[in-house]
């Protein structure tokens, strides 16, 4: 870990980022970060936070000058209620995976969650379709471009999981035009509570 995150050659100027969970130590993020900063030659590093109270930690993360962070699992929405800024999409989802500090000071609180996993969903289903191939060479992008490919359009898609990253990929599948919504979880109360808060964004579940 040492090695990996540099710890010894921190200085002033250099910006320091981290993934906040519980556990977080199987997460490959520091991993890939840390690499890419080498790679490209930031002053950067990107380092493991294992958290059990994630608002205490972030209303005294301050004295610690972090640049941002990652949130995993099971902080996405405790994390929400922590930031000074939400973004729209986010706020509207209930759950956030990055925070960022603004340069006046203030953080900022987004979900990418869902353009992640529903982008990759789109690209599986597309990757079927020899017709998409053989007009379209660029890779997907999870934008309203005119006349964009929307392979979820009037799809029934079955969720399995009612978490923070969950309400993510649920909010992006009806976003992107799914017809229908069917959430499988564990427990019962929990993807009842997700069905509820989508049915109230006026989303069908």
């Amino acid at each position: 870990l040492r090695s990996l995150c540099r710890f010894k050659s921190i200085e002033s100027l250099t910006k320091v980022y981290g993934i906040i969970g519980n556990p977080v130590s199987h997460s490959m993020s520091p991993a890939i970060h840390n690499a890419a900063f080498k790679h490209r030659q930031v002053d950067a590093v990107y380092i493991p936070l294992l958290v059990d109270d994630v608002e205490k930690f972030l209303k005294s993360f301050d004295e610690f000058k972090f640049n941002g962070f990652s949130i995993t699992i099971p902080h996405k929405e405790a994390a929400l209620k922590c930031v000074d800024v939400l973004d729209e999409v986010a706020e509207r989802i209930g759950a956030i995976n990055t925070i960022v500090r603004l340069k006046d000071g203030r953080t900022k609180g987004y979900n990418t969650d869902w353009m992640a996993a529903i982008g990759a969903v789109e690209r599986a289903l597309l990757s079927l379709d020899p017709e998409y191939q053989r007009r379209q060479e660029a890779p997907l992008r999870i934008r309203e471009d005119e006349g964009m490919e929307r392979p979820l359009n009037g799809k029934h898609v079955v969720l399995v999981g009612a978490g923070g990253a969950s309400r993510g990929m649920a909010f992006g599948a009806v976003e992107r035009g799914a017809k229908a919504l069917t959430i499988v979880n564990r427990t019962v109360e929990r993807a009842e509570k997700l069905v509820g808060e989508m049915k109230s964004m006026g989303k069908p579940c």
